[in-house]
């Protein structure tokens, strides 16, 4: 990974860490203070307190915007390592915060659709987390110069790394001690909450278990009855015609990603 990369990167993870912490704070406010006004709440189509204050702001009970702020910590040290680590380690990286950006980047899609069609409300402390997210996933993706099937191995090996080198952990176990000092900080009024009433949370936790469970079911159940009444709206034929356009699409697909991930000779 070159250094231009590594920069932009930590600026990203940077700008998104900062979000995050702005986010759950807000959030905090919002729940305890009732005469709290959010800086960012401009109009009712963009609004930081209709955003926050939806059940689509927690996940089990707990802000989105921590889970947020614990990925662009660890993104954020990855970039570090980037600009410091060995070249061989360097090198693996890219391909660490590619993957973990990837799965940020479904729940990113997933806000914003939620945001748009759902709340219609949009709230820019939450875009600009989104910003720094697709920001990683496209610093990452780009400067990726080793096979992605090679990541657990090169794993392994760079922890080896990270272990004999005490420069490596005195950085790590600051960097990550500063980053826990601020989430602590920003959830300190949760984790209150919750030693004060565990049941309140307790219960939560389960009532989340139970939404899930029930929604798996309901998305099975429309699925077979998905099965059992699409096939009748189109001709044998013009299935064929749809499965055969889809079989070649995934041929194309799976030779550029062989091509991708193959390991180049030489190396």
């Amino acid at each position: 990974m070159s250094k231009r990369a590594a920069r932009l990167a930590l600026v990203f993870a940077l700008l998104g860490l900062g979000a995050s912490a702005t986010a759950a704070y807000v959030h905090y406010h919002l729940l305890y203070d009732p005469h709290y006004t959010s800086f960012c709440d401009v109009s009712e189509t963009v609004s930081c307190s209709q955003v926050y204050l939806s059940r689509f702001s927690t996940f089990a009970g707990v802000p989105v915007a921590l889970f947020a702020g614990i990925w662009f910590m660890c993104a954020a040290l990855l970039s570090v390592g980037a600009l410091v680590g060995r070249e061989e380690v360097r090198d693996s990286i890219p391909g660490y915060l590619f993957a973990g950006s990837t799965m940020a980047l479904a729940a990113t899609l997933y806000l914003l659709y939620v945001s748009a069609f759902v709340l219609k409300t949009y709230c820019p402390v939450c875009l600009t987390i989104d910003a720094a997210v697709i920001g990683l996933f496209l610093v990452s993706g780009s400067a990726i110069s080793v096979p992605m099937t090679t990541l657990p191995q090169r794993f392994a090996r760079d922890l080896r790394v990270l272990v004999g080198n005490p420069l490596a952990i005195a950085v790590t176990v600051l960097f990550v001690a500063g980053g826990l000092g601020i989430l602590v900080w920003v959830a300190g009024p949760y984790l209150a909450s919750f030693f004060a009433s565990p049941a309140t949370w307790i219960s939560a936790f389960v009532e989340w278990g139970i939404f899930l469970i029930t929604t798996l079911q309901a998305v099975a159940q429309a699925g077979s009855v998905l099965l059992d009444v699409i096939p009748g709206f189109l001709s044998p034929f013009a299935w064929m015609v749809l499965l055969s356009a889809f079989a070649g699409i995934s041929l194309l697909w799976s030779v550029s990603l062989w091509r991708f991930v193959r390991v180049p000779r030489g190396r």
